[in-house]
């Protein structure tokens, strides 16, 4: 949908100005920004020389971008002000400071326009490392998340990963505030249409609610490759296809590979559309369900099952669960929150919480009871006969 980009709220008191000379291009200010309104960009001469006034780069550092320079771009009317930026510059002097917003407006509007239409080169560095990962266009952007929200950071932090293929089951909370408010989505599709799947459950249930659909899309890819191999078996099925079938098969569980073949089937299905078995075959690509959840999530039974389908290092099957966290939001309750450290300035939370986090491996309570020889509490009961 990616209807948070027309907003342009300009709410900020203060925006990052980048100083130039004093930037070492490690991408760690987008990497924390919770709007990804500030992002680098890899420039050719070429479209150094067709920027407007004032859109300055300097020379790329590394082997693979020796032909590209790089700029920081801060989009002004879109940044809440935080400030994480410019903390966690690891520059001697730092590259960003807070300036006033009306300062900046006028000039960095108009070069943000220009840049946001410039190629995303996200394969040129790897886009598992910090700096890689932040060339890769943001897929979430611009949410109504408040300044130094760390939910939105992290939930940014598997895009580059996982890129289009997560299907998101949110549990109702800030998640679904700043995610999926009526009207005002942040998030967007890259250049191909592709994008996360995002669908918000109640805050109890958001565990059953992701897994429904992971076992769904693992049943339909089971029949589609129960369908491949029908196929592979028919000899009217042509060569050129049968290939591309047998190379989605051995790629299955590979989310490059399965999308390399999966793009070469789809490309050859229309030339073979009176085929009857290829007629019935579409082209999945390769999911990530994933369950954003807070402090209190799933039963003990449900976490232990869901345990069994963590994925394969490598492979792209699985269902994983991202816990988001904000160390403050039951200060009202005047409440110590289960993560909150030794020291932390959290207001009546000085002296940290002395129960440990809430795990989800070998402490988890599951493992725990089996640990101690304990009935589960959901366990049924024996009865004598």
């Amino acid at each position: 949908m990616a209807t948070t980009q027309f907003e342009k709220r300009g709410v900020a008191i203060s925006v990052p100005e980048w100083i130039m000379d004093n930037c070492i291009q490690c991408n760690q200010c987008a990497m924390v920004c919770p709007h990804a309104s500030i992002r680098p960009f890899l420039v050719t001469e070429e479209e150094l020389r067709k920027a407007p006034a004032g859109f300055e780069a300097k020379k790329a550092v590394g082997k693979e971008l020796k032909d590209y320079s790089f700029r920081i771009q801060v989009d002004t009317l879109d940044c809440m002000g935080c400030g994480n930026c410019a903390d966690i510059c690891p520059a001697k002097k730092k590259a960003l400071v807070m300036k006033p917003l009306e300062t900046q407006t006028a000039q960095q509007v108009p070069l943000w326009d220009y840049a946001v239409d410039l190629p995303v080169r996200d394969s040129l560095v790897g886009r598992f490392t910090v700096k890689g990962s932040q060339f890769c266009q943001p897929l979430l952007e611009f949410s109504g998340a408040c300044a130094g929200c760390g939910e939105t950071a992290v939930r940014q932090a598997h895009h580059p990963a996982l890129r289009d293929r997560m299907i998101i089951g949110n549990a109702t909370g800030c998640s679904s505030i700043w995610a999926g408010r009526r009207r005002r989505f942040p998030t967007c599709t890259n250049k191909n249409g592709h994008g996360p799947t995002w669908g918000n459950s109640l805050f109890e249930d958001s565990a059953e609610f992701t897994y429904g659909m992971f076992l769904g899309v693992l049943q339909q890819r089971r029949l589609l490759a129960e369908r491949a191999r029908k196929a592979l078996e028919a000899k009217e099925t042509p060569a050129e296809a049968a290939a591309a079938l047998q190379g989605w098969l051995d790629h299955m569980q590979d989310p490059e590979g399965s999308r390399t073949f999966g793009d070469r089937l789809k490309a050859l299905l229309p030339k073979h559309a009176g085929n009857p078995l290829l007629a019935k075959i579409r082209a999945w690509k390769s999911s990530s369900p994933r369950s954003p959840s807070g402090s209190f999530w799933a039963t003990g039974r449900l976490r232990h099952r869901l345990r069994r389908h963590r994925p394969r290092p490598g492979h792209g099957r699985g269902h994983q669960r991202d816990r988001l966290r904000h160390r403050g939001l039951l200060q009202h309750r005047r409440a110590v929150l289960q993560g909150d450290p030794t020291g932390s300035v959290a207001k009546f939370a000085a002296s940290g919480k002395e129960d440990p986090q809430e795990g989800h491996g070998p402490d988890d309570d599951v493992l725990r009871l089996r640990l101690h020889r304990q009935r589960p509490p959901w366990a049924p009961t024996r009865t004598s006969s």
